[in-house]
């Protein structure tokens, strides 16, 4: 008896898959698709299989042999010569759904810092927590001898949902209870529907996605790093009775073929090498708390002064400043609304002429102009000269006001306006004696994500209102 295999793919009866292939029987133990014979009337069991995802028609003749696979007839009078007509045929019709073995994740990258990716070489150690990194995925739907199902696509593909990639954040401890990030996990840009409807979706069995995403900020205050965060997945196909619901059947679950993560249940592992696995790593990375600060800057009312930019982390303890950060970026357009004077936050100190808006100008007025950090900080310390035209890490600078008033001034940095909300912080509390919340740099309360401000002040230093005593020493001529 043969067996053989016939998809309608495009006919009326059983529509399939449009333009998919046509599946082969696999046999398992046995060199070809023949049964043994006949033992009162019955031939098998038979282990067999289709190589194919895919409803089928199976249909079965009594044959000479596996050679020549000639049709026998015993009810024709012209048996001996083997004529070719209708012998005794069987079959069935729309077997199936039949479904892959196993995923295979064939690629994958991670890549730290998308926004800042093209000015960080090498490639950030660290991404701050909020801020998006990159993840791309590859997946191929393979039949049990290894080869990819060319009609894993469109209806035959029930894995078809961000949600079904059961993508997680976690901290694989070696010798304490695992860590499970993923309620912080956020999805910014990966596809979250790859059905046939999509320009994400599976193609002859193979699914390509990439997108960005982030591991959140706390709400409500610092974080110590997270290092070893692996960022990992585990699609799964748990639908393939064409259920709208998970048919609670582990055993035909389609799942990837290897594992590296696991998660534990709240305890140790007996032995931290040994499983269970349960996820497979994208990419193991350490995330940052991170804030931004714009210095005070405060000298003569005849020169520009310089107005300097720091980014900080929270190790645990307090916030230092991230030295392995060379790549944050900050553009500034014209008019400046990224970095500007706060309207209503100009003092005048007396004199002559008011100090007023418009007396100073941020980049002389003139732009785009960007900066980036070094170490940490805008120091003039990347190349170590103080050429403007070739200093990328440079302070931005305000000019020396006009007709040289003299007072002071705040200005600010919106940090969303240049994608870097992530590096907000609490810094207004209470009111300040003098100019309300402008000046009070506190982190006090529970706001996060207020933008950072410095005090721009030109003139003799007069210092900062909540210091309880200062002294101006006068140095005359030959001092």
């Amino acid at each position: 008896i043969s067996v053989i295999t016939n998809i309608p793919i495009t006919g009326v009866i059983n529509p399939g898959v449009p333009s998919g292939v046509t599946g082969e029987m696999v046999t398992v133990g046995m060199p070809s698709d023949i049964f043994q014979a006949f033992v009162s009337g019955v031939s098998g069991p038979q282990l067999v299989g289709i190589n194919e995802v895919g409803i089928f028609d199976l249909a079965a003749e009594l044959v000479d042999d596996n050679i020549n696979r000639r049709a026998i007839n015993y009810f024709d009078s012209d048996f001996n010569n083997y004529l070719p007509i209708q012998g005794v045929a069987g079959g069935t019709r729309n077997v199936g759904r039949i479904y892959p073995n196993n995923f295979e994740l064939t690629n994958s990258s991670f890549g730290p810092r998308t926004n800042q990716s093209m000015v960080c070489a090498p490639a950030s150690s660290f991404t701050y927590m909020g801020e998006d990194f990159y993840v791309m995925i590859e997946l191929e739907a393979k039949n049990l001898q290894g080869i990819t199902t060319q009609n894993y696509v469109d209806d035959f593909a029930k894995l078809k949902s961000f949600a079904e990639l059961d993508m997680r954040a976690i901290v694989d401890a070696d010798l304490a209870p695992d860590i499970d990030l993923t309620a912080r996990l956020i999805n910014t840009s990966v596809p979250t529907n790859f059905d046939q409807n999509q320009a994400d979706k599976w193609e002859l069995g193979v699914l390509s996605l990439s997108g960005d995403m982030n591991v959140a900020r706390l709400v409500d205050g610092e974080d110590a790093p997270l290092t070893n965060v692996k960022i990992s997945f585990n699609p799964n196909d748990n639908n393939v009775n064409d259920s709208a619901v998970d048919d609670l059947n582990a055993a035909n679950d389609v799942l990837l073929d290897v594992f590296d993560i696991d998660l534990d249940d709240g305890s140790p592992d007996v032995d931290p090498l040994v499983g269970p696995w349960q996820y497979a790593e994208i990419g193991s990375h350490e995330f940052r708390y991170g804030r931004l600060l714009v210095e005070n800057a405060y000298g003569s009312e005849f020169e520009d002064l310089d107005i300097g930019i720091v980014i900080e982390y929270y190790d645990g303890t307090n916030f230092v400043v991230n030295d392995a950060d060379s790549c944050t970026a900050i553009g500034l357009t014209f008019p400046a609304a990224e970095l500007d004077f706060v309207a209503d936050s100009y003092e005048d100190y007396g004199g002559p002429d008011t100090f007023e808006a418009g007396d100073t100008l941020i980049e002389n007025g003139v732009g785009p102009t960007t900066v980036t950090v070094y170490q940490g900080r805008t120091a003039r310390l990347a190349d170590g000269d103080s050429d403007d035209d070739n200093d990328t890490d440079r302070p931005f600078f305000t000019t020396a006001p006009l007709n040289e008033a003299t007072g002071r001034v705040l200005v600010e940095l919106d940090l969303s306006i240049i994608s870097l909300p992530f590096l907000q912080y609490d810094w207004r509390g209470g009111p300040d004696e003098v100019l309300g919340d402008k000046y009070d740099e506190e982190p006090e309360g529970a706001n996060y994500d207020d933008n950072p401000r410095g005090i721009i002040e030109f003139g003799s230093y007069r210092g900062h209102d909540r210091v309880i005593n200062w002294q101006e020493i006068y140095i005359g001529p030959g001092q």
